[in-house]
């Protein structure tokens, strides 16, 4: 399996006043972290937006994607992905996520099949779940159902 993978990248961290992607997590940063644990299931791994801090070298290598459009947050990063993976599931992923693990991903890409979208929700912490749906075409949006 080798679901072409987003990494969000581009955000400015105004509230935690330092890049969230650099923070220190188990002797990594986040998003090496992410990065390791996206490689479980892709080596087709992009990082989305344009980053306001350099990149660990580790990560050099990657290809980063800039936003098609100014100013629209996560879902810049998205458009940015599927216009580069056109035709292809694929998986968005935060930067700054501590408690993502290679079983969540995997079990999300698992409930890929068959269906438009799959999302992570975890209502209580404690408890991870996948979200599966149908699209539904209303006059040429789609939507989850």
């Amino acid at each position: 399996m080798n679901i072409p993978t987003g990494i969000l990248i581009g955000g400015r961290s105004r509230r935690m006043g330092r890049p969230k992607a650099l923070i220190q997590v188990e002797n990594t940063t986040l998003i090496e972290r992410t990065v390791r644990i996206a490689r479980c299931v892709t080596n087709d791994i992009l990082l989305l937006g344009e980053p306001t801090f350099p990149l660990p070298q580790s990560l050099s290598l990657l290809e980063v994607i800039p936003d098609r459009h100014d100013d629209t947050g996560p879902i810049g990063g998205l458009d940015a992905l599927l216009s580069q993976r056109p035709s292809q599931a694929c998986i968005l992923l935060a930067c700054d996520m501590p408690h993502l693990s290679e079983a969540v991903l995997r079990r999300l890409t698992a409930a890929e099949d068959g269906f438009d979208a799959a999302v992570c929700r975890t209502p209580d912490p404690d408890r991870k779940s996948v979200v599966q749906g149908k699209s539904v075409d209303l006059g040429g949006r789609r939507i989850i159902k």
